[in-house]
């Protein structure tokens, strides 16, 4: 004979499932922009202190030009991935804690309806909730999703890679 703690059980187990794609490592990743700052002032001083002449000079200022502007690059790249990085971070514990929450209120059904699980009503009320958490991870998982799907078009656009000329 089916049950409501069954159903219950069978949904909170789904939910479990679905609360398990929004497993994390924790912390965030390190801002890179003072290694960047670091690089950024001895290319700085190696140009400056280039006080000689000629055609090896010149040379050697076009090399630190063309290794500050890929620097540039890189960091501005960076950047993106960082926030991108961090702020999925934030979902995923965001997200985390909504599963949980929807698993946790899937295994309360019983007992908010169970007293009254000879009726009809009652049966059709508890399956109406437990939809209702169904449909709420359901919508948890496809807008995280869809969110992912945008942050890494942001950080394909950031320009990694020769074709960008940030190695």
């Amino acid at each position: 004979m089916w049950t409501i703690e069954q159903e219950a059980a069978r949904v909170a187990a789904l939910l479990g499932r679905a609360g398990s794609l929004f497993t994390h490592s924790g912390g965030h990743l390190t801002d890179p922009s003072a290694a960047f700052a670091d690089a950024a002032d001895t290319s700085s001083a190696v140009a400056d202190g280039d006080e000689e002449s000629g055609a090896g000079a010149r040379s050697a200022r076009e090399v630190i030009a063309a290794g500050r502007a890929g620097l540039g690059r890189a960091r501005a790249a960076d950047a993106v991935v960082h926030r991108e990085v961090n702020a999925a971070q934030r979902a995923v514990a965001a997200g985390a804690q909504s599963a949980d929450h929807h698993r946790t209120r899937a295994e309360e059904v019983p007992a908010r309806f169970g007293p009254w699980s000879d009726a009809p009503i009652a049966t059709t009320a508890a399956l109406h909730a437990l939809r209702s958490r169904v449909l709420s991870a359901k919508g948890l998982v496809s807008s995280t999703a869809e969110a992912s799907g945008r942050s890494a078009e942001r950080v394909r656009a950031a320009g990694y890679g020769p074709d960008a000329g940030v190695p």
